[in-house]
């Protein structure tokens, strides 16, 4: 598995990404950070028992970013 990225990490990438104007991979490291910050939210909810994240179903996914 992967190394965990950090929030840092992304936004280093997104703003080398954008000095070049690189759209597609801008796009991807937006995509990576909401990730992270859901899973941020997810991991903080489901550690209280009393969570309605404990009652619900979630489904979903992220598409990778369309070439232009």
């Amino acid at each position: 598995m992967a190394d965990a990225r950090t929030r840092e990490d992304i936004a280093a990438d997104y703003q080398a990404a954008r000095s070049k104007q690189d759209y597609p991979r801008m796009a991807r490291f937006q995509n990576e950070e909401a990730c992270l910050v859901l899973l941020t939210i997810l991991g903080h909810l489901a550690l209280d028992a009393g969570s309605f994240i404990h009652q619900v179903a979630i489904k979903g996914g992220m598409h990778p970013p369309t070439s232009t």
